[in-house]
């Protein structure tokens, strides 16, 4: 029973490091990168209360009500489950396996990433890791180096944007009405965060005999805080009104596109037909 649990751990985690894996650190990996340990220490109201402020800070003026209740909700119930926590305070993990989440994390020869395509967790060398990174970030035609700092490129995108507010003006004011023009010029650096680069490992890719030397990587950029999310967010609410109401449209997620094909009455001489774009996002 035994072996066949951790043969079950070891099938959702892809060790293609130069470390060879104990069965407690298998173990202790299998509850996966979004298993939340208990907090040590007492939960902090304060930060909470300023994370909740937060929350929706560019939301737009249509939207307002609808966050403002959101918020007030969510602060309700995490009040609640503050309650409980407190009442009934146990760690959810226990010393030895936080004691070796800590060693694990703090590695500097390896770094543990999730795979591409939900395929569970991979272990890689920091070394072959880097060289794929560095293998994207190298390729000029995609990106390059910015040697203006953030403050000069937020200048950058207020001009742009002003040049952009003087062309709709008189223009579409109905359509771009709700758009917070007061709440981007207001935008200060200490609002936003520079997106941090990183790459989901490709494994599915990998031929058979092929080492993890030439794993490669789905880039990754997330913009939740960046200088141009706010108006990113206003686009897509009012893009994706309109491509829902054509016959051809992208849907949001493998799982939606199954469910529809479960409700669909496919017709005899229909043909599917699969493609890989490469690069997609660059």
């Amino acid at each position: 029973m035994l072996d066949l649990e951790l043969q079950q751990c070891k099938s959702n985690i892809h060790n293609y490091s130069s470390t060879k894996l104990s069965h407690h650190e298998i173990e202790t990996l299998s509850r996966g990168l979004n298993f939340a340990i208990t907090p040590s220490h007492p939960v902090d109201i304060a930060q909470m209360e300023s994370a909740l402020k937060n929350l929706g800070k560019f939301v737009s003026a249509e939207n307002s009500q609808q966050m403002i209740d959101y918020k007030s909700s969510l602060r309700q119930n995490l009040l609640q489950i503050i309650k409980r926590k407190v009442s009934n305070f146990q760690l959810n993990i226990t010393s030895s396996e936080a004691t070796m989440v800590r060693e694990l994390s703090s590695r500097d020869d390896i770094i543990i990433k999730p795979a591409d395509k939900n395929l569970g967790m991979v272990i890689m060398d920091w070394l072959d890791y880097n060289r794929e990174v560095e293998r994207q970030l190298s390729d000029s035609s995609t990106y390059e180096p910015r040697g203006q700092h953030q403050k000069g490129f937020l200048v950058l995108i207020r001009r742009k944007l002003s040049k952009l507010k003087l062309t709709f003006n008189g223009k579409f004011s109905d359509y771009i009405a709700n758009l917070s023009w007061s709440k981007i010029d207001s935008l200060s650096i200490e609002d936003t965060t520079i997106p941090q680069f990183y790459i989901l490992p490709k494994i599915h890719k990998l031929k058979p005999g092929e080492s993890a030397a030439a794993i490669r990587g789905r880039p990754i950029i997330p913009g939740f805080k960046w200088l141009t999310t706010i108006l990113s967010r206003w686009i897509s609410d009012r893009l994706t009104p309109m491509i829902k109401q054509h016959i051809w449209h992208l849907t949001e997620s493998s799982d939606r596109f199954i469910k529809s094909l479960e409700k669909a009455v496919i017709p005899p001489n229909c043909i599917f037909i699969t493609m890989d774009i490469e690069s997609l996002y660059t």
